[in-house]
């Protein structure tokens, strides 16, 4: 199973922008994750384009690296998307 795309969806709120990304393989799965950045939405999205062909297009969604489920100051991270097919 490979990642074939990488789809960002912005929702606007009166106290922030909510970002989320949906991952689809070439299997059929999707899955959906949430980005968090406040107040640099267009920089985020700039980096998601410019990222996405290079480090996660073509990869394993299950594949995970050493320290890479480990989680940050800001909190756990998902070591994978989530399927909601």
């Amino acid at each position: 199973m490979k990642i074939t795309r990488v789809r960002p969806l912005t929702m606007g709120t009166p106290w922030r922008n909510l970002t989320f990304f949906i991952v689809e393989t070439d299997e059929g799965l999707s899955g959906v994750g949430e980005v968090r950045m406040t107040n640099n939405t267009d920089a985020l999205l700039g980096y998601l384009s410019e990222a996405a062909p290079r480090y996660v297009i073509g990869k394993d969604p299950f594949e995970s690296k050493p320290g890479e489920s480990e989680g940050t100051a800001a909190g756990p991270r998902a070591s994978g998307p989530l399927p909601c097919n």
